[in-house]
């Protein structure tokens, strides 16, 4: 208990001295009860809330700190008045469904935090029971263990959700790019004679919880239990997909991969790590993976393999998903996720994967390599020429659907960096 109020006292020495200029300062603390301040919960809840912060306001220095009473953050902040800001703040402690466990206080050079009693506003409530927070710890009304419990199953729930949501998002934003080079959109059915974008809507609509409970998994397991687990829980993704669409394969190569990565993302969060081990996750759960080449040919992967030496979406996770680490980076480039930002991302994939839909459909590794080098020379965001190449993979009927797996991926890791990982 001395080393907590040690460092509380020490939490104030570093706030002065980072405070160099007339701006404004949040510092960012997780609300945990107990002494173990040092716990998951704290560092998960100052990373989301920082990175929350730091898209919606100007934020000049960010500095991370850790000690015995809780890790915290200090922003310097600037372009917003300091009641407005604090008010913003209090809003979003009051509104978000896990800023009930986070405190974030407001300060200015010789000015102390500004409180919710300043702006004339309640105190804040339980946890649990909705009473006044201060009377339930004065008084001790809930166990540490009841508390942690209710924060567990709050964050489980947000989790589910909000994950699933960004497969949505990273689905639809794929699905409504157009034209794309045989791909479906919503007003072209590009080569595909069997699917539309009702059917693709529906596909996605049925599949996106399963991508949560992935990232649950691997919360929840080591490495090679998340991973045959996950396979468990991509073949019943299968299963509803092939009964919503009547038996077309709309989205078994997404099941696959994006199921894969959301268990590489569980996996990282849970332990704090930083973006890049999602990549190491994904190498290392598909480590043995190639193997399957030794098996029974009984899937046009495998038959690629043995007929061309095509390692397709399975070479892709082996390696770690080198596709989509340098096309994460064309993406980066935008600021929204524009036309533009996609196309370019997209173009980016076919150039760097291989697409074992483009191979299967080309015929040839003569016309795959014709088709994947006539996209690849885009170099820069040409409408016409994206329509040109477009009616000429329609004609050959041409589609990309690893490429479009792939990009969907991009965008939800895209997504996950955003709010999750540094």
């Amino acid at each position: 208990m001395d080393r907590i109020l040690e460092d509380r006292e020490n939490r104030i020495n570093n706030l002065k001295k980072f405070m160099i200029n007339d701006n404004l300062y949040v510092v960012v603390k997780a609300n945990i009860p107990g002494i173990n301040k040092k716990i998951f919960y704290a560092y998960f809840f100052i990373r989301f809330f920082k990175k929350l912060l730091k898209r919606k306001y100007n934020c000049l220095r960010i500095e991370f700190f850790d000690s015995f009473d809780g890790p915290y953050y200090f922003l310097e902040i600037t372009d917003i008045e300091l009641i407005t800001l604090k008010k913003e703040l209090v809003i979003l402690e009051d509104s978000h469904p896990l800023g009930r466990f986070i405190d974030l206080d407001v300060f200015r050079q010789n000015v102390v935090s500004i409180s919710r009693h300043d702006l004339g506003c309640d105190f804040r409530k339980c946890f649990l029971c909705d009473n006044d927070a201060y009377l339930c710890i004065r008084e001790k009304t809930h166990s540490i263990e009841e508390i942690l419990g209710h924060i567990q199953d709050v964050l489980i729930h947000y989790l589910l959700e909000d994950i699933s949501n960004l497969a949505f998002d990273a689905i639809t934003l794929e699905l409504l790019l157009e034209p794309k080079f045989g791909l479906v959109c919503e007003n072209s059915v590009g080569s595909h004679t069997d699917m539309d974008c009702s059917l693709m809507k529906k596909s996605r609509d049925v599949i996106v919880d399963f991508f949560g409970l992935l990232f649950l998994e691997g919360m929840a397991l080591d490495y090679d239990e998340a991973f045959k687990k996950g396979r468990e829980i991509g073949k019943i993704a299968e299963e509803y997909m092939f009964t919503v669409t009547k038996g077309i394969n709309t989205h078994k190569g997404l099941i696959f991969c994006l199921g894969i990565v959301c268990i590489a993302c569980g996996e990282a969060i849970i332990n704090n790590s930083n973006f890049n081990k999602v990549f190491e996750n994904v190498a290392f759960m598909t480590r043995n993976i190639l193997d399957e080449f030794n098996q029974e040919i009984n899937t046009e992967g495998k038959r690629l393999f043995h007929e061309y030496g095509f390692l397709g979406i399975r070479g892709e996770v082996n390696k770690g998903m080198q596709s989509v680490i340098k096309s994460l980076k064309v993406l980066e480039k935008y600021n929204l996720y524009s036309d533009e930002a996609l196309m370019m991302t997209l173009i980016s994939l076919v150039r760097e994967c291989d697409d074992s839909v483009l191979l299967k459909r080309a015929g040839s590794i003569e016309k795959y390599n014709y088709f994947k080098n006539k996209i690849s020379e885009i170099n820069e965001y040409d409408i016409n020429k994206i329509n040109d190449v477009t009616k000429e993979a329609i004609k050959e009927n041409i589609s990309i659907g690893g490429a479009a797996d792939l990009l969907i991926v991009t965008l939800f890791l895209h997504m996950i960096k955003e709010r999750y990982l540094d």
